[in-house]
């Protein structure tokens, strides 16, 4: 379908490096007098697949002009989740070179869905938002005509950090774009990583 094809992926700038979670465990291991810290903690860098999708919807009125809006959708290329993006992000958000990332171990996860299924659970999920508002009213009319206009594939970094201790084994998700720890996005990740592990494994992806 035209605007759903894409050329390169692009991978969201990584901002929080190795070097910085090391220094944070050391820092923890000072803090609360913990020998040995860092032989608790094992962590791995993943690049996660989402699809950005611009979406251009019509609305045609008989006595006034007709109606026209974009709105862009991302939808996690694994689970399928949708969520509404701001604005198509711009080139400064992205690192133009991971190979240095991918030689130190880090590992792209493949989309489980394509960019055709991506853009039907999208359209599909935009329709029957609960979230009515007026950024979102228009695209919930059913005589809306919504179409892709353009799309791309996105990898956003994660750092999957396991920690094992007396208490024992623990799983923790930075965004290594936000340093958020935990939280929605981490939440999501893991479930697309569980589902590709249940799938074969990382020697499938």
């Amino acid at each position: 379908m035209q605007g759903l094809e894409y050329g390169e992926p692009l991978y969201t700038v990584l901002k929080v490096t190795a070097e910085k979670i090391k220094a944070q465990i050391c820092e923890t291991g000072k803090k609360n007098k913990i020998a040995n810290i860092e032989d608790m903690f094992n962590y791995r860098l993943y690049y996660y697949p989402f699809y950005v999708i611009c979406a251009k919807g019509e609305l045609k009125r008989r006595f006034f002009n007709d109606l026209h809006k974009q709105i862009f959708i991302s939808v996690d290329a694994v689970e399928g989740y949708y969520a509404v993006a701001q604005i198509m992000p711009s080139k400064d958000y992205f690192d133009p070179d991971i190979s240095d990332k991918l030689e130190s171990g880090a590992t792209i996860l493949q989309p489980q869905i394509g960019i055709e299924e991506a853009w039907e659970k999208g359209v599909s999920s935009l329709r029957r938002s609960n979230s009515f508002s007026f950024r979102t009213s228009f695209w919930l009319n059913n005589k809306v005509n919504i179409v892709p206009h353009e799309s791309v594939l996105i990898y956003k970094p994660y750092w999957k950090v396991d920690i094992k201790n007396n208490k024992g084994e623990f799983i923790r998700v930075i965004d290594a774009t936000s340093g958020e720890v935990g939280g929605n996005n981490g939440y999501r990740f893991l479930q697309g990583y569980n589902r590709i592990m249940n799938r074969g494994g990382l020697e499938n992806v």
